[in-house]
């Protein structure tokens, strides 16, 4: 007899994805992509500010690097949790008690300097950051369920959208926490960005759809399935992989630009660059992978990137000199290749679930159930590549004898060769 897995919002407005309005998924789409935007705004608020307030406090930069850490660990530890809990609490409850809980700590991470001990005040930063992680592994993992689903025939182009905005808000954090911490202080950023996530968070208990669902295989037990299924395993190791490269630059790309002599505010824009480019194109690859096929543009986007990786550094046998002129277009399409790889794997996973992990009953190709723990799986390959990333970085800036350019270099073989 088939187990069911029901939200505790109840039976009460639950619909089919079938019948939403076109109107009701714009909606959703809308609500969903500023989601995104939020989360990752809060993410990157603190960049332009807090490392500065917290010398201040006399931490040191090894805690410093702990406190922006501690929010990707949780969340690459929750992930999975999230995907196979997911239909048991109900993805509206949990989509909203995500949103409450981070915008209510990112509110109370304003108050922080009020904390006059330093050992209590790096304390209260890692405990909040690492509940932050949490809750944002819940919502981000319940709102790319609710898109998968509602927009189960178009998941690539529907998917991709929202990896735009998760660009666009990484993007616009930093500035945003900036002009907010000079108008108004170090709580204002917080309190600002906190009271627009509990909005937001409000909003969506009213317009996000009731799903029923049910499935005669536990969650959990659909998530190991998945894990051991050999196909699934490349694309989350390339996920992972892909989103590594992107962490490494971000401890490591200010260093190898400083022959160059450029201004923080030039770095900072060169920066940009790579999430413009895959903040630009997802959507294109997404809706040209609806069409052509997933794993096409997951092979030509890692291949693309291992080779815009080598001329990120440049690679030793790669006569071109480090300019900006270099630097720019190389990290450009490194976020285009970036774009094409990442944002169609999550469909690409979805697909071979829907069809491998369905035999036995065709009713449940369209379970919510597998969305959740795919949406589960996918965010946990992501955060693991957010973790490692500057770690890796971290270690080879320490070791003076090794290169950013061969390290660049051995990482785009690595990522070229994994597919």
């Amino acid at each position: 007899m088939a187990d069911e897995y029901q939200p505790l919002v109840g039976h009460d407005g639950q619909e089919s994805v079938s019948v939403i309005s076109r109107r009701n998924k714009l909606v959703v789409m809308v609500l969903m992509s500023t989601v995104y935007f939020l989360i990752s705004s809060v993410y990157a608020l603190l960049s332009p500010f807090f490392p500065q307030v917290a010398k201040s406090r006399g931490v040191s930069h090894t805690e410093i690097g702990l406190i922006f850490a501690v929010y990707p660990i949780f969340t690459l530890l929750t992930s999975p949790i999230c995907g196979i809990l997911l239909p048991r609490i109900g993805v509206v409850f949990a989509l909203w008690a995500g949103i409450a809980i981070e915008a209510g700590c990112n509110i109370l991470f304003g108050f922080l300097p009020s904390v006059l001990d330093r050992g209590l005040f790096v304390a209260f930063c890692l405990i909040i950051r690492s509940i932050q992680g949490v809750a944002s592994a819940c919502s981000l993992i319940a709102a790319l369920a609710i898109v998968s689903s509602v927009f189960a025939d178009n998941v690539a182009t529907a998917t991709s959208t929202l990896e735009t905005f998760s660009a666009l808000g990484l993007m616009a954090g930093p500035p945003i926490g900036g002009l907010l911490y000079q108008a108004g202080g170090f709580k204002l950023p917080f309190i600002v960005l906190g009271s627009v996530s509990l909005v937001i968070g409000c909003i969506s208990i009213f317009f996000i759809p009731r799903i029923a669902y049910a499935t005669s295989s536990p969650p959990w037990r659909l998530m190991k399935q998945l894990i051991v299924h050999p196909r699934v395993m490349i694309i989350s190791f390339g996920v992972a992989l892909q989103m590594l490269v992107i962490g490494f630059l971000d401890p490591t790309l200010s260093l190898h630009l400083k022959p160059l002599n450029l201004t923080t505010s030039q770095i900072g824009f060169i920066f940009l660059a790579l999430p413009a480019g895959y903040g630009l194109f997802s959507p294109v690859f997404g809706y040209l992978s609806d069409r052509f096929g997933y794993r096409p543009f997951i092979i030509f986007g890692s291949i693309g990137m291992g080779i815009s990786l080598l001329f990120v550094g440049p690679a030793p046998f790669i006569r071109i000199k480090l300019s900006i002129g270099q630097s720019v277009p190389s990290l450009l399409a490194l976020g285009i290749a970036g774009a094409a790889a990442i944002t169609t794997s999550f469909a690409d996973i979805l697909e071979v679930a829907m069809k491998d992990l369905t035999n036995d009953n065709p009713d449940e190709s369209s379970d919510f159930v597998i969305h959740s723990v795919v949406s589960g799986l996918f965010t946990t390959a992501l955060s693991l590549g957010q973790v490692v990333g500057p770690i890796v970085g971290g270690i080879f800036t320490s070791l003076s004898q090794t290169s950013f350019d061969r390290t660049a270099m051995g990482i785009g073989f690595a990522i070229m060769t994994q597919e």
